[in-house]
């Protein structure tokens, strides 16, 4: 591939990273827990949502809750109760919105760390004549506001 080939390939996959990644640097909101995302569990052990980095695990804890609701949902009926969708304090499906909002904020790292890697590499194919246009570019853009 000749030079100027390469550098267009180059600018575009720049561009397609700047527009992955204004695509998640959007405005952060606060995260909103349904819950105290505190579980207890064992004898005097707890473990926080808020701190759970495998999915494996997270999932673990969806299908223990899933069971939680159906086997009680079942025990209520069989005995002639009323069926109290609950958990600790909070209702099972809170639980599971929680476990969900986890779930979306570790992918949302992963695909940060993603293109971030992505980035690099296709930094290291940027021409020293692309890097000055580039900076150029950036400085016009400073200048600008």
């Amino acid at each position: 591939m000749e030079k100027s080939k390469i550098d267009q390939a180059v600018m575009k996959l720049l561009e397609k990273i700047k527009e992955k990644e204004s695509k998640l640097n959007l405005p952060k909101k606060r995260t909103q827990w349904k819950t105290n995302c505190t579980l207890k569990h064992e004898e005097h052990k707890t473990t926080n949502i808020q701190t759970i980095r495998d999915f494996s695990v997270l999932i673990d804890i969806c299908a223990a809750l899933l069971l939680v609701k159906k086997n009680t949902k079942e025990a209520s009926e069989t005995l002639g109760l009323v069926f109290k969708n609950d958990y600790l304090g909070y209702p099972i499906d809170d639980w599971i919105y929680d476990l969900k909002t986890r779930v979306n904020m570790l992918k949302l790292e992963e695909e940060k760390k993603e293109i971030k890697r992505l980035n690099d590499r296709i930094n290291n194919l940027v021409s020293e004549d692309q890097r000055r246009e580039l900076e150029l570019k950036e400085i016009e853009n400073i200048l600008k506001e």
